[in-house]
């Protein structure tokens, strides 16, 4: 501990203004002014620390952090951990006990918030302090943890021990796979533990945790933990997400608090609400979904990978293909995955043809449609063997060659993930085809036998039962 704030109280604190430097424009302080949320405090916190738009006022500054730290914000809770740790224009005594609780939920709530235990790499200097942090005796910083009755630290507690006590595990070089693997299975129990009782935030940390990579997870649970959020209300992951998305749709420039988010998290985001049977209605579904989309379509040049360009291009074809909260519109769809081709490092095995395939098909367009599915065959041949690649393939096979038994035997290897990093995508591929499976009983029960090791057993009399209903 006086390693660590020795360590802090010489070393210069970051420049907030250069690294917010976008976020100082008229029009998002006219945003965020009359707003009551975590992000807007901290940028209040921030406008009244430089004086933008206001007098220099440090210690109304601490007010707003404050607030925003009431409001689980991870910024919020970083600027009173640098507070507390000496930085002393803001009229508060040093406290080595507060600076070290502010860092732990400032690191619990940025995996929450940003999908990130480092606050998305932002500064390297929160990552020094965290490792700084993990070399303290673990129990000693547990323990300061328990002890905690404040405010905040008193109502989060029970959570925010299971997740930092997993980073804690999870960054230790001596750990071998198999212990990383176990402190994972651990964490993931206790988090659906809390869930199923009722507790939001260990919700959003279950989603974001599964999604988050870190090195020897061989098993992420994806399937047992989506089937667990199907349960729960999802509106809670999106709420992180929508105020995010609103502050990029004012400054339209890419910065680095938002660009994991664009990549990884929100693409996830949108199968994981799309898979979810919300318990209000499908119209909240279905805007929920369509918010994600548009916003990832809107700001593609923040997008630096090819893959996630496309798959958000997809995503907002795969709202007018299936009229997800906008008309159903066939020919728009196929207009929205032709942008494809003009992405940065595009080349023509790029193209979603197997998509565009299942639009003609659903035109009644079968020249088009076998066009179509020809070419994506001719390509992901080649391509990596995921379970999104075998059910197309399965599809393929069943609807344009008519050949059952190559659909069933592509359709049964899309139930087995080939690499140990899946997705949600994955997941939901793996259960489309075993979806598939599931009709193709029905409609040739001789398949019965061959699918018996490869269906669960209640699938199959499911299937059975309604052959002969």
């Amino acid at each position: 501990m006086e390693c660590l704030v020795s360590g802090l109280t010489k070393r210069e604190f970051k420049n907030w203004k250069s690294l917010f430097q976008n976020f100082f424009q008229d029009s998002i302080y006219n945003y965020i002014i009359n707003r009551e949320e975590g992000l807007s405090y901290f940028l209040k916190g921030l406008f009244f620390d430089e004086g933008f738009h206001c007098e220099k006022d440090h210690i109304l500054a601490g007010e707003y952090f404050q607030k925003g730290a009431l409001d689980r914000d991870p910024l919020c809770l970083y600027k009173l951990y640098e507070i507390y740790s000496g930085k002393n224009n803001y009229g508060v005594t040093p406290n080595e006990g507060f600076s070290l609780l502010y860092l732990v939920w400032s690191i619990v709530y940025s995996l929450l918030k940003y999908g990130s235990h480092i606050l998305l790499d932002f500064d390297m200097e929160f990552q020094y302090y965290y490792k700084n942090v993990a070399k303290q005796d673990k129990n000693f910083v547990l323990n300061i943890i328990k002890e905690a009755e404040d405010g905040i630290f008193k109502q989060d507690k029970e959570f925010v021990i299971v997740v930092f006590d997993y980073l804690l595990e999870s960054i230790s070089q001596a750990k071998s796979a198999s212990s990383v693997q176990m402190s994972y299975n651990n964490t993931i129990d206790c988090l659906i533990r809390l869930t199923e009782k009722g507790f939001k935030y260990p919700t959003i940390l279950l989603f974001q945790l599964s999604i988050t990579e870190f090195q020897n997870i061989t098993d992420r649970r994806l399937g047992e933990i989506l089937q667990v959020l199907r349960k729960t209300n999802i509106i809670y992951i999106y709420d992180n997400f929508k105020n995010l998305f609103e502050i990029l749709n004012i400054i339209n420039q890419k910065h680095p608090i938002f660009a994991k988010l664009l990549r990884n998290t929100a693409i996830e985001l949108f199968w994981q609400i799309k898979s979810h049977p919300l318990t209000k209605s499908m119209k909240i579904r279905d805007e929920f979904c369509y918010f994600i989309a548009e916003n990832l379509f809107k700001h593609l040049h923040l997008i630096d990978s090819l893959i996630s360009k496309i798959e958000s291009i997809g995503l907002m074809a795969k709202c007018y293909q299936s009229g997800i909260f906008v008309d159903r519109n066939l020919k728009k769809a196929i207009d929205v995955l032709e942008i494809t081709k003009t992405c940065p490092g595009y080349t023509e095995d790029s193209f979603p043809y197997f998509e565009v395939g299942k639009i003609y098909q659903k035109l009644k367009n079968k020249e088009e449609m076998t066009h179509f599915f020809k070419k994506w065959f001719e390509y992901a041949q080649f391509k990596k063997d995921l379970p999104h690649k075998f059910f197309q393939e399965g599809v393929l096979q069943e609807i344009v060659n008519q050949d059952i038994q190559k659909a069933v035997d592509s359709f049964i290897k899309g139930l087995y993930s080939p690499t140990a990093l899946t997705s949600f995508q994955q997941e939901l591929y793996k259960m489309k085809c075993q979806k598939k499976l599931s009709k193709l009983i029905v409609k040739y029960p001789q398949l019965r036998a061959q699918l018996n090791d490869h269906l669960q057993e209640s699938i199959i009399e499911n299937s059975t039962k309604k052959n002969y209903m």
